[in-house]
């Protein structure tokens, strides 16, 4: 029993000690409008660990979303993204890891499903499919 905490416990400080010495890769970042909304385009402000990623305006698109291209580290990020023109803001933290993208989604109010506008953020694995 003694054995088996102290190798995870080594285990866990070699892991850590990785995370911290990989470089920055570069993250794709989605951005799209979702679904059926009355906007077609809609200022978006995005930040990323307190720097200012992106501020412009994101036109809806049905099916191939912007992209941007920023180089992170492995681990948490902050990201808060913001609507002036809707006034709305989310706030999320993520965990991003090896061969994983961002995707940030707008989504309209929808009766019975949404009672109103909200941003989602997620993250997921490449390659990113359109379906």
């Amino acid at each position: 029993m003694q054995k088996k905490i102290i190798f995870g416990t080594i285990l866990i400080i070699i892991i850590i000690f990785i995370v911290g010495l990989v470089p920055k890769r570069n993250t794709n970042i989605y951005l799209s409008l979702a679904g059926y909304s009355p906007y077609d385009r809609i200022d978006m402000q995005i930040d990323i660990d307190g720097e200012r990623l992106f501020s412009d305006t994101v036109i809806y698109s049905a099916f191939i979303p912007d992209k941007l291209n920023h180089s992170m580290r492995l681990g948490f990020h902050q990201i808060s993204v913001k609507s002036n023109s809707l006034n709305i803001r989310e706030d999320k933290t993520i965990f991003l890891f090896f061969n994983q993208y961002i995707i940030i989604e707008f989504f309209n109010e929808v009766e019975f499903i949404r009672d109103s506008p909200e941003f989602n953020i997620r993250t997921n694995s490449n390659p990113y499919y359109i379906e």
